[in-house]
């Protein structure tokens, strides 16, 4: 069974573009993942998207899941981050002190020989690097929400 391994921004854009009021069984089904050990997060990607107003509707669902969902902070994950950054120390954008969490999204699916979820492309561009382009330099597969659907077999039906 596939571990997925989530960006900040595969919460955020989730939430913003596919919201519970709208996708209950999308949230159901995310939450039914996170219950059974396969959606994980690095504390640092959790810190990431918590770090907004304390009744911010996607930050009071994750923290009602802090337990479950966040990845273990051991001496594997920190080798794995290292590691990442060695390779690719362009993931984090320094002089904007964003992305802090993207090399740990990484470690954590290089780890546990998962996938990465993110809504982000990959770019050209040499800085900062896209979590797709650091997935790739590790063999490691990226996919967008929509991917988790197809590897889940979830199906959405219209009501009206």
């Amino acid at each position: 069974m596939m571990l997925y391994s989530f960006d900040a921004d595969a919460f955020i854009t989730s939430w913003r573009y596919l919201p519970p009021h709208t996708f209950p069984d999308l949230w159901e089904g995310l939450s039914d993942l996170v219950d059974n050990g396969r959606l994980r997060v690095a504390l640092k990607v959790f810190e990431e998207v918590i770090h907004t107003r304390e009744d911010d509707p996607l930050r009071v669902w994750l923290t009602a899941r802090k337990d479950r969902v966040i990845y273990p902070f051991d001496e594997r994950i920190q080798q794995s981050v290292r590691t990442v950054m060695a390779a690719c120390p362009d993931i984090i954008d320094i002089d904007m002190c964003k992305h802090e969490g993207d090399p740990w999204a990484v470690a954590l699916a290089l780890t546990q020989k998962g996938c990465v979820v993110t809504f982000e492309e990959p770019s050209a561009r040499a800085k900062p690097l896209k979590i797709p382009n650091v997935c790739s330099q590790f063999d490691i597969p990226c996919h967008k929400i929509y991917e988790v659907f197809r590897l889940e077999g979830w199906r959405w039906e219209l009501h009206r």
